[in-house]
């Protein structure tokens, strides 16, 4: 186990967007080096204007890192998949085998997601779960992670695999659509959800990065399973906001669009047992109204 900054290598955030701000960051107050690779300015502009290295590419460029030094650097692989298809065309073209196999990180993290097990029916979740994706997103999901592992198998580079439940956080408060009277799942229908405060997914993006070993999957959640209607409400009360109306299920169609309604269509509750105990991960925010807490009464800018 490394102790020493100076140690360890270069760390890349490839599609470096909301999460990967969050890691950045931490990455540059340890004293860490690394790049920050993505196609977004309003992202990389703030993070180069504080020291970080950046680089401005288009991930489905299969040429993108070939002259990059990320021989022996870590990759922490942040894309969402490809908008359709049977597989995650993105990750293909930018972690690509001929690439990698000129120039070999020492490791590869990739983050994947919670919905690759598909509705559990409100059951609960280990990584020993069988996955079973209920739509083509969480299949394309899951075939990257196939393709990581076959690929850093093949090629004897380091893998790890976050399954990451929903993501909230500064930012990502959904005040916007509460204003504008949004309306929730009446609560005896509402289905199961999971989530992680961004700045805890952060910590944990780099313990697994620098701790864990490798091929090892671990599902990142706050361990505390509420319902959206339960989120939406706890959100409006912290941020002085009416409580949304809610609706029976039935309904539901009528007001939501369908990606909110796949999430509707799945139920489970995810254990993160793994992740606290190999990973050693005591979170900054263990549950919603810990993180609600430090902005009761604030607003949105």
């Amino acid at each position: 186990m490394r102790t020493e900054n100076s140690h360890y290598p270069p760390f890349w955030i490839i599609a470096c967007g909301y999460t990967g701000a969050y890691i950045a960051n931490l990455l540059q107050q340890q004293g860490r080096k690394l790049v920050a690779v993505g196609r977004n300015p309003v992202v990389l502009t703030p993070l180069s204007r504080k020291g970080i290295p950046v680089l401005q590419v288009d991930l489905e460029d299969a040429t993108a890192l070939l002259n990059q030094p990320i021989q022996g650097a870590d990759i922490c692989y942040l894309a969402p998949p490809s908008p359709s298809g049977e597989t995650d065309s993105c990750i293909h073209a930018c972690l690509n085998k001929s690439l990698l196999a000129q120039n070999r990180p020492r490791r590869i993290v990739y983050i994947s997601t919670t919905g690759v097990y598909g509705d559990m029916q409100g059951g609960w979740v280990d990584e020993q779960t069988p996955t079973h994706p209920s739509n083509e997103r969480s299949q394309r999901r899951l075939e990257a992670e196939h393709y990581v592992q076959t690929l850093c198998n093949e090629l004897g580079i380091e893998w790890v695999i976050l399954r990451v439940s929903g993501i909230y956080g500064p930012g990502r408060w959904p005040l916007d659509r509460l204003k504008q009277g949004m309306k929730v799942i009446r609560e005896a229908e509402a289905p199961w959800s999971n989530r992680i405060h961004v700045q805890d997914l952060a910590r944990v993006c780099i313990r697994a990065m620098d701790h864990s070993p490798s091929g090892e999957i671990y599902n990142v959640s706050d361990g505390q399973p509420s319902t959206m209607s339960d989120y939406y409400k706890k959100v409006a009360e912290a941020f002085s906001l009416p409580s949304p109306e809610e609706i029976p299920l039935n309904e539901a169609e009528n007001f939501y669009s369908p990606m909110m309604m796949s999430f509707l269509c799945e139920s489970k509750r995810i254990n993160n047992k793994k992740m606290k105990t190999m990973l050693e991960m005591d979170l900054s925010f263990p549950t919603l109204e810990s993180a609600l807490k430090s902005v009761s009464g604030a607003t949105q800018n």
